[in-house]
């Protein structure tokens, strides 16, 4: 699916999750929050204008292709609770689990591209997948509950694999600092429509992404799970498109050449 949408958030792989933060709604280096974008239909002007009047007149459905509870689901349904107030519809998030993601993706590239189903995606279903297995869709950090141990003092955190400290855990040092200069790994999370979305759809939601990770108490829950938000020239489909080549050029070679398979 180019069928980009816009960068919501990135967190470092010891990010941590709220796990009652289960209501209906919707980084790299730290996981980062969204961008929306996808390829415009080939439609006549008038009916595309037409399109994005009327758009959206029923729910949409937001599919995050792991189980209830996890990094994805958790930020989907933060993100869709805030937007459904943007777009005057209620936003359904479907957990569709399976074959590290790829399942609910490719059920979101098979969709009909009409706005109403989106993909909540990260490094993981839109970069590594396309080189561990054969997808139905193009693809153009740690577990999110380590933060409450870490708290709790039931796990030590050596270092934040990244360039800067963790915001919500300002005294871990960073990989650079703990004497490992340069180990940054981190993961980011993303919103993808299906290829064929008009432009003008991509725009509204787009727009109601941007007005979400504006939104103060969306960016305190997003900070209280470790999250960071891309600046917000960043969070553009444009700007989500060159992050995930720039990701496939850089790790697909690795991938492959290891001839590291999905299981």
């Amino acid at each position: 699916m180019k069928t980009l949408t816009c960068n919501i958030a990135r967190s470092h792989r010891r990010n941590a999750m709220r796990h009652q933060e289960r209501r209906l709604a919707t980084q790299y280096r730290r996981r980062r929050v969204l961008s929306l974008a996808a390829g415009a239909a080939a439609l006549p002007a008038v009916s595309r204008m037409t399109w994005a009047q009327v758009y959206p007149s029923r729910p949409i459905t937001m599919v995050v292709g792991f189980a209830a509870g996890g990094s994805a689901d958790v930020i989907g349904r933060i993100m869709a609770e805030r937007m459904r107030a943007t777009l005057g519809q209620p936003i359904i998030v479907e957990n569709v689990a399976g074959a590290s993601g790829s399942i609910g993706a490719g059920r979101v590239a098979r969709a009909s591209p009409d706005g109403y189903t989106l993909s909540v995606g990260s490094l993981g279903t839109h970069v590594f997948n396309g080189a561990l297995y054969t997808l139905p869709y193009m693809a153009i950090n740690g577990p999110n509950d380590s933060l409450p141990h870490i708290r709790a003092g039931s796990v030590k955190a050596y270092a934040v694999a990244d360039k800067s400290r963790l915001t919500a855990a300002p005294d871990i040092p960073t990989v650079d600092e703990a004497g490992l200069p340069g180990f940054y790994l981190g993961n980011w999370f993303g919103m993808w429509v299906p290829k064929g979305t008009p432009s003008s759809v991509i725009a509204k939601l787009n727009a109601a992404v941007t007005e979400t990770l504006a939104d103060s108490a969306v960016r305190s829950r997003l900070a209280d799970l470790g999250q960071e938000l891309f600046p917000r020239d960043q969070q553009t489909p444009e700007a989500l498109g060159t992050l995930q080549r720039a990701e496939i050029d850089k790790s697909w070679p690795i991938i492959k050449g290891a001839n590291i398979k999905g299981e």
